[in-house]
């Protein structure tokens, strides 16, 4: 099956509602002046041999997202960071080191630690045992509270708590929350979590963040050479859904890592959307 998505790699849309309460049927209406224009910055294996940051500029981004992986090994209660054999860009030098040029060049930044698990996706990851998840929740703690400090001593504008945990956040939600509090007594800033497209309604914890983070690839249509006009309609339904989503939970949009077709005009469909 062949899927279009909307491609553009890289950006982020910041979407700001109005909401008059929280009942279906209230008015909510996008505020479109309110939107991030942001890149996702691959750390590089080594220090930076010129400076990157008139790059992005050059493509008229204000946001980087700086994204220092960890690594949970399929099957193993466990994550690693910040270790000898990692890309210079994914230990804690490097991530400060590129926070400090993004903000010398007056680019703010969200720093978004993400766990990557070798041929296994993070949405997958489970365990039988009760102890297992203790284990793999005490390393992550770990990992997400010393970004934590980094995003704060840096005075970070945006701090990311995880990535598509799709079974971790249904399975073990106090964890989550316990772990927000805790992120809360270190980073004095905006939070966000990232929700995989097809998850972002089931979850637990969007109160307690400032921004729904949504990684938005939806599939929009299962046809080879669709036209413009049909993948702008199909993005249009995911569009009205996700603000629907926003006027009930009453918190601003970020879609994360969305793909972008360059023929569509995306902001302009974003900013156009009313309510029905």
């Amino acid at each position: 099956m062949r899927y279009f998505y909307l491609i553009l790699p890289v950006i982020w849309l910041f979407l700001s509602s109005t909401c008059n309460g929280l009942q279906p049927s209230s008015k909510c209406e996008w505020q479109p002046e309110s939107r991030i224009k942001g890149l996702s910055f691959t750390a590089p294996p080594k220090p930076f041999s010129e400076n990157p940051m008139p790059a992005v500029q050059a493509v008229n981004a204000d946001w980087i997202a700086v994204i220092p992986f960890g690594f949970t090994r399929p099957a193993k209660a466990h994550v690693s960071f910040n270790i000898d054999w990692q890309w210079w860009g994914e230990k804690t030098e490097g991530v400060i080191s590129t926070i400090e040029t993004a903000h010398a060049a007056e680019l703010k930044v969200m720093l978004k630690p993400q766990v990557y698990i070798p041929g296994g996706w993070v949405g997958d990851l489970d365990f039988d045992k009760d102890s297992d998840w203790q284990a793999w929740e005490k390393d992550y703690e770990t990992y997400i509270l010393t970004m934590a400090e980094i995003a704060d001593s840096l005075q970070v504008e945006m701090f990311c708590i995880g990535t598509e945990f799709r079974k971790s956040v249904s399975k073990r939600p106090q964890f989550w929350h316990q772990l927000i509090r805790k992120i809360r007594d270190i980073y004095d800033n905006k939070l966000t979590y990232s929700a995989n497209w097809d998850d972002y309604e089931n979850i637990s914890f969007w109160n307690e963040m400032d921004y729904i983070g949504i990684n938005a690839y939806f599939p929009l249509i299962d046809d080879k050479t669709p036209s413009i006009s049909i993948l702008q309609k199909s993005l249009k339904s995911y569009i009205n859904k996700i603000q629907r989503f926003a006027c009930r939970q009453n918190k601003p949009i970020l879609l994360q890592n969305m793909v972008i077709s360059a023929s569509i005009n995306v902001p302009t469909i974003l900013g156009n959307l009313k309510p029905k």
